[in-house]
């Protein structure tokens, strides 16, 4: 995570970005936003309770991130999965 004095110094050296290079870092900030939507509304799908895609326990624990959506992990059969679209 970006310490409050590098988030300084970057919003500071924001103002001597051109006028193409600001549309740029825009364009590219509207893109980040997109996903971090869209994985929320994937997130969002996935009943209360996870079941596993390949044995359909239910006894399912967190297991990490992966492209920024959350990955679970079987206690039965140990398959990793995230919800799919």
């Amino acid at each position: 995570m970006i310490k409050n004095r590098e988030f300084q110094e970057l919003m500071n050296s924001l103002q001597d970005l051109t006028p193409y290079q600001r549309s740029q870092l825009a364009d590219l900030l509207q893109r980040i936003e997109h996903v971090e939507a869209d994985n929320g509304l994937i997130e969002n799908r996935l009943p209360t309770k996870p079941v596993c895609p390949k044995c359909g326990h239910d006894h399912i624990a967190r297991w990490g991130k992966a492209s920024g959506l959350q990955r679970y992990r079987c206690a039965s059969c140990h398959v990793t999965f995230n919800k799919q679209r």
